[in-house]
């Protein structure tokens, strides 16, 4: 899968680690030479730090979390971790 296949905005779910959930938007602008990535939740934006993308999965990085997701069509799912090892899940919709 391309980089072309994830831009647009995502509204996501994360299930926290203590079960809480809460809204996200992860955003992917700009093009396949130049990316942007930003990823907000909880009133604050903030732009990734590292992305990579392997066939339809895609690994991002924002301040203390690594997220680890799979793409498939116009859904995302995946996982995110802490750097203590706590983890939650990620559910996102493609909004073009």
């Amino acid at each position: 899968m391309k980089l072309e296949s994830f831009m647009g905005k995502w509204p996501a779910i994360e299930r926290m680690p203590v079960g809480s959930v809460r809204q996200a938007v992860v955003e992917f602008i700009g093009s396949s030479d130049d990316p942007a990535m930003t990823i907000t939740g909880d009133g604050r934006k903030r732009d990734i730090d590292e992305m990579s993308v392997h066939d339809r999965e895609l690994r991002f990085r924002v301040s203390d979390r690594q997220f680890v997701t799979i793409v498939d069509g116009g859904v995302m799912t995946g996982t995110f971790t802490f750097p203590d090892g706590r983890s939650g899940r990620l559910v996102g919709l493609v909004a073009r």
